[in-house]
């Protein structure tokens, strides 16, 4: 069984090989494992962008997104004053967009279409499939508020995956 993931997780990484992905790091107790997920990518053979929202630098810094990703890490629609639209550009460049972690917050921005930040407008934005991975306690995953959220992300392209939460659970 063990081998069996092994192989499908080496060709899903080497799918990945020259594609653009902007990796989306929200503010959640998960946001650490979003540093295996970019440095993962990059060895693939990656261009990868990283979008973090303010929260997300309360658990993981942008200097290690920096030192990892292809580029500097973006949080905001004005970090370059040459760049009028970053989150037009970010979303529609991208082959994929990924989110994670992915808070409740977030699921409910995208699935309701509110653009409060970069992250949000490059989702909204992007011509590609988005995923989005949740990062919730699994008592607050359980309920019926945060759990529906990940539905109505469907029709703008995104998806959800589940697995184990940072607390052990699922």
């Amino acid at each position: 069984m063990a081998e069996h993931l092994r192989i499908r997780t080496d060709r899903a990484m080497s799918a990945l090989a020259g594609r653009r992905i902007v990796l989306g790091v929200c503010g959640g107790i998960a946001a650490y494992k979003a540093v295996q997920v970019c440095r993962s990518m990059v060895e693939a053979g990656a261009h990868v962008s990283v979008v973090m929202t303010d929260a997300a630098t309360n658990f993981v810094g942008e200097a290690t997104f920096c030192a990892l990703a292809s580029e500097p890490v973006r949080r905001s629609l004005f970090d370059d004053p040459g760049d009028a639209i970053p989150h037009t550009q970010l979303g529609q460049n991208a082959d994929l967009v990924v989110v994670a972690p992915a808070t409740a917050k977030l699921l409910s921005a995208y699935a309701h279409g509110f653009s409060h930040d970069l992250l949000t407008n490059v989702l909204i934005a992007a011509c590609t499939r988005a995923g989005v991975s949740g990062d919730a306690h699994r008592d607050v995953g359980a309920s019926s508020g945060a759990g529906q959220r990940v539905a109505p992300a469907q029709p703008w392209g995104g998806g959800a995956r589940s697995g184990r939460r940072p607390s052990g659970g699922r």
